[in-house]
């Protein structure tokens, strides 16, 4: 890309990202965000802390219907949250809860188009 936008022009590219072991025309990215739950910090045995943890859960819960129905669309669109950060110290309820989240962008391209910069 970074050639085309200097002005030149390149007769073919080949990015050797993702998991395929194909080639094939196509256009992929990734989002990448971070979900941030609420809670109300508490020492465990107050009847006063709200978990984060606790909320995060029914959050991962639809997150996962999210997965199964996107599976079904896009086998390859898969989405993953690889890291979770709560609390501060076992004997607190946690007041936040941070998950970072990846999620894989995957539209091929329609072949029947024909692109001056993407001919084959």
């Amino acid at each position: 890309m970074s050639l085309c936008l200097d002005g030149l022009e390149p007769d073919a590219a080949v990015c050797l990202d993702g998991p395929a072991s194909a080639l094939f025309r196509g256009c992929n990215g990734v989002i990448t965000g971070r979900i941030q739950v609420p809670g109300v910090s508490a020492h465990a045995s107050s009847p006063d802390g709200v978990s984060a943890l606790e909320k995060a859960l029914v959050i991962r819960e639809a997150l996962e219907a999210f997965r199964r129905e996107r599976a079904e669309k896009t086998p390859s669109g898969l989405f993953n949250l690889g890291v979770l950060r709560a609390g501060n110290h076992p004997a607190m309820v946690p007041s936040s809860i941070s998950v970072p989240a990846r999620a894989p962008l995957t539209r091929r391209m329609n072949t029947s188009r024909k692109r001056p910069w993407c001919e084959m």
